[in-house]
């Protein structure tokens, strides 16, 4: 377990030099990184989605199950042309700010209103 841990915490807290990096391993390494601390966000999200949609839409849990079958086959069917489009693309950094991006405008749509008094 203790391997395991230090092997976890070289990964995500490495210092590397600044500046270009020297090989494409450590651009590998850095990619490794980012899919390390946002590997199961999805798997932590789909609960509080159902809870969500169950207490402020009021959905039946029929309607529930639907929308998040609906959210993982988009993500099983998009995984691949856009992983080739990551493969692809030279600045990756950018294709994952837009998606935080994204990521965060959805958050920011799907919280509901507060109402003033």
């Amino acid at each position: 377990m203790q391997k395991l841990q230090r092997v976890v915490k070289n990964l995500l807290f490495s210092q590397q030099k600044r500046g270009k990096p020297k090989s494409k391993s450590s651009s590998v390494a850095a990619l490794d990184r980012v899919n390390l601390s946002l590997g199961d966000v999805r798997d932590v999200f789909e609960p509080y989605l159902a809870i969500f949609l169950t207490a402020d839409r009021h959905f039946n849990p029929a309607q529930v199950g639907i929308a998040i079958s609906i959210t993982s086959i988009t993500g099983i069917l998009a995984q691949t042309p856009l992983g080739a489009v990551v493969d692809a693309s030279r600045d990756k950094r950018r294709l994952i700010a837009i998606a935080t991006f994204v990521g965060l405008s959805w958050f920011w749509l799907a919280m509901p209103e507060t109402k003033k008094s």
